[in-house]
């Protein structure tokens, strides 16, 4: 799976908790937090070389400019101003990841309250 449809699944289906209400609806929060966390393992698979590519980038404009004999710390700026869009692209992407784990724990706690709450009212829960 592409890195955007990871990314624009994540982004609906936040919605869609929202949208539809799903707070109170065990089996709809739990539909929405496993798909939450399948496309989330997409995210996951995509960070190491998202941080990988904006390194390497870093590291061959600083050798780069070091071949060239410019001062070390010429270097380090250019290096680290050319690799900005590979370095945003990685924050976002572990940003994304860490919003997400955070709902899906909140989603897991949520559904432990329904499933406490449903015990105390003498409903099954299964």
């Amino acid at each position: 799976m592409k890195l955007e449809k990871a990314i624009e699944g994540i982004c609906k289906y936040r919605e869609v908790i929202h949208t539809q209400n799903q707070w109170e609806s065990p089996l709809d929060l739990s539909d929405t937090m496993t798909r939450l966390a399948i496309y989330n393992s997409y995210l996951a698979d995509s960070i190491a070389p998202l941080h990988k590519e904006a390194t390497d980038k870093a590291y061959m404009v600083f050798t780069e400019c070091m071949d060239k004999e410019m001062p070390v710390t010429r270097a380090e700026a250019m290096s680290r101003g050319e690799s900005t869009e590979e370095r945003r692209q990685y924050e976002n992407v572990k940003n994304i990841y860490q919003a997400t784990s955070n709902l899906i724990t909140v989603l897991q706690s949520r559904l432990r309250t329904i499933e406490n709450k449903m015990k105390q009212e003498g409903i099954n829960a299964t």
